[in-house]
């Protein structure tokens, strides 16, 4: 969403509301941050003026590109931008914010303005308003603690001593490396009422160069195009590979394949992928994949979806549609061939209440107008899980169920009791 001609009021109203429909009225750590173009500006001195338009332009294209409808963000002094994501947690907007300052610096400078550019976080909320560690008081270096801050344009800041400390977030490679160093991983995914783990979903996480975690590399491909379909062309291949050495092992458990909807939404890419799953599989292995198809669009017409899944379904055991936990109308899903029909809440930030009345209205729905049984991706928390079983979610994933592990273990007996094991100590 562009932002408002009214300056900083305006975009603080509207993040309020972002917020009340979250559930929240305060900013939480890591919903809201900032682009700084401060070093770019003191780079180019007193041209600078003639070249901020240009570069003001540049910066609003790309930070659009990258936003949701319900995202929003706003500019100041034409030096920084502020976003506020509305369904993406504090690591993964970051891990964008990132990915967008990159893309800007090096559609400016190219290559070599990857550095000029900052990255932001908020820290804390101050009375329902907002803060960013890079914006300093008025008056003074420091502001005590709960002191509210004011944004300023920030002065060009001293060499770093280190690199957690040069004001850059945990630095990400950018799209061409993380597609290049991709590590995979897999989902352990419980099947709540057969009591076992039966089924393994693949995930594709991008590193960092400071040693943090790795992040999911679906935040870093974003919506170019082009890189999602590296990054489903990657991830089949892993696949294809982890379960040929299971087939070799006579394992009988199942892989989850995540493929984006603008993958095999496009005829070509479709019918390249069917020819892979029809060279690379045998009877054996098709009937221990299943092909999980995600960033579905709502809306999108019946038709066109037996369109997708057709071809698709010969070649697999199931065909899975991931869908946005909002939706509301599924009268294009029924009969569309899918064997499930699932959600994915792990990027959601609001609260949980809010995510269990969402969790329980989206299994509800699609029982009673498809018939179909729903899955879950993303439950972290032991009573997320608890929600999810009580809502009737068949299938259930997240790190309360099973953190990420690097290769399938086979068939896992798992009941609810298993949940508990760790509080227990049974």
């Amino acid at each position: 969403m562009a932002p408002p001609a009214g300056g900083d009021a305006s975009f603080d109203e509207r993040l309020k509301t972002l917020l009340a429909q979250s559930g929240q009225t305060t900013v939480l750590f890591g919903q809201v941050d900032m682009i700084g173009l401060s070093k770019l500006k003191a780079r180019f001195g007193a041209t600078w003026e003639k070249l901020a338009g240009r570069a003001d332009h540049i910066a609003r294209g790309i930070i659009e590109r990258h936003l949701a409808a319900s995202d929003i963000y706003t500019t100041l002094h034409r030096v920084i931008y502020v976003i506020a994501f509305a369904g993406l947690t504090a690591e993964n907007a970051r891990a964008k914010c990132t990915l967008i300052a990159d893309e800007i610096a090096k559609a400016l400078l190219g290559e070599e303005g990857t550095d000029l550019l900052s990255v932001k976080t908020s820290v804390k909320a101050v009375d329902g308003t907002f803060r960013l560690d890079s914006i300093k008081p008025r008056d003074g270096d420091g502001g005590s603690e709960g002191e509210q801050l004011e944004f300023v344009e920030p002065e060009t800041p001293a060499p770093a001593k280190k690199a957690v400390d040069s004001g850059r977030p945990p630095s990400l490679v950018r799209k061409e490396q993380a597609l290049a160093n991709l590590r995979f991983a897999y989902r352990p995914m419980w099947d709540s009422a057969r009591n076992v783990v039966s089924a393994y979903r693949c995930t594709a996480l991008a590193p960092s160069l400071d040693g943090t975690p790795p992040v999911d590399a679906g935040v870093i491909v974003g919506t170019d195009a082009v890189a999602i379909h590296h990054l489903d062309e990657a991830i089949r291949g892993q696949v294809l590979k982890d379960l040929e050495a299971l087939l070799q092992d006579n394992c009988t458990l199942l892989l989850s394949l995540p493929m984006h909807f603008e993958t095999l939404g496009a005829a070509a890419r479709r019918r390249q992928f069917v020819e892979t799953l029809s060279k690379g599989l045998d009877e054996r292995g098709r009937k221990l994949l299943l092909v999980e198809i995600h960033g579905v669009p709502q809306g999108v017409p019946q038709a066109r979806l037996v369109e997708l899944l057709a071809p698709l379904r010969p070649h697999c055991r199931a065909v899975m549609l991931s869908l946005p936990i909002e939706m509301v109308d599924f009268s294009n899903v029924k009969g569309c061939g899918a064997l499930a029909i699932g959600c994915d809440i792990s990027g959601h930030p609001g609260p949980e209440f809010i995510m269990m009345q969402q969790m329980n209205r989206f299994a509800r729905a699609i029982a009673d107008k498809t018939g179909l049984p729903s899955y879950l991706h993303g439950a972290n928390s032991l009573s997320m899980v608890t929600a999810a079983l009580g809502a009737g979610f068949a299938y259930i994933d997240g790190d309360a169920v099973a953190k990420l592990i690097d290769h399938p273990r086979g068939l896992v007996d798992f009941r609810l009791a298993d949940l508990y094991r760790p509080l227990t100590g049974s």
